[in-house]
């Protein structure tokens, strides 16, 4: 190369101008770096609730009795609050709508 095509690398005014193009160019990924990590804190939060769930899922007692205490302890691993006297259908409903919650 010959001297007039050489950049002073070490010119602060070369240096200034090399740090902001670098800054405007990570400056996008830095932003969706955070979105990204705030979208998974979130998510890793939401599936706290159903920690112990396959637990509760594998009890398979007979009859609407045992459907009802199957739901209950699902909903309890997620830590949701029902009625003590709740039906079948409103354990149903509570636990869909802790599904449609996570999508």
């Amino acid at each position: 190369m010959t001297e007039e095509n050489e950049i002073a690398l070490e010119n602060p005014a070369v240096k200034a101008a090399i740090a902001t193009a670098v800054e405007a160019s990570v400056s996008g990924l830095k932003t969706k770096n955070s979105e990204l990590l705030g979208k998974l804190k979130e998510t890793t939060g939401k599936l706290t609730q159903f920690e112990g769930i396959d637990k509760a899922l594998s009890i398979k007692p007979a009859g609407q009795a045992g459907d009802i205490a199957a739901l209950k302890a699902v909903l309890d691993a997620a830590g949701v609050a029902y009625r003590a006297n709740v039906s079948k259908e409103s354990l149903e409903k509570l636990l869909a709508e802790q599904y449609k919650a996570l999508r």
